[in-house]
């Protein structure tokens, strides 16, 4: 009986443990993430290899899958997709194109710069892909709204 009971203080000692040390895990990669958000050189792509590490920055209980670089087609790919849990709807999901943190998406006369103007329209891209594709949209997205009711669940 003493040995089993000494396995479980074992036990609680080792999650006690693991969250302290994951605790220092996260606190260090939001430093680590700061510290790239404060720097206005960075190309996106460092944003992109920061947040395709730490997949949990956008995860979370309602959106528990992250994917990193998925490909749409030859010429599409979404910097990352986010699948939300809708219950019985199945998945919705959101397309992510990240850019830098630093450019202005406004010129001074009010117009959207080149990289909001590109941004824009990958994801009309996107959208034009998903209707056109549908098959293969289905396949890589599933959803029950999708599935049934042909109705992409997107955003």
């Amino acid at each position: 009986m003493d040995e089993e009971n000494t396995k479980t203080k074992e036990n609680i000692i080792c999650w006690n443990a693991l969250h302290s040390f994951c605790g220092e895990i996260l606190i260090g990669a939001q430093k680590y993430w700061q510290q790239l958000l404060e720097n206005e050189q960075l190309h996106e792509g460092k944003y992109q290899d920061f947040l395709s590490d730490h997949a949990s920055f956008l995860a979370n209980e309602r959106n528990p899958i992250v994917i990193s670089k998925l490909k749409l087609s030859s010429d599409f790919e979404p910097d990352f997709v986010v699948a939300s849990d809708k219950a019985s709807f199945g998945f919705e999901y959101n397309l992510i194109e990240i850019q830098k943190l630093h450019d202005k998406p406004y010129n001074q006369d009010g117009t959207p710069n080149k990289a909001l103007t590109t941004a824009i329209q990958q994801v009309q891209n996107w959208r034009q892909w998903v209707e056109f594709n549908p098959c293969q949209a289905k396949d890589l997205f599933c959803s029950s709204r999708f599935m049934i009711h042909n109705d992409p669940c997107f955003s």
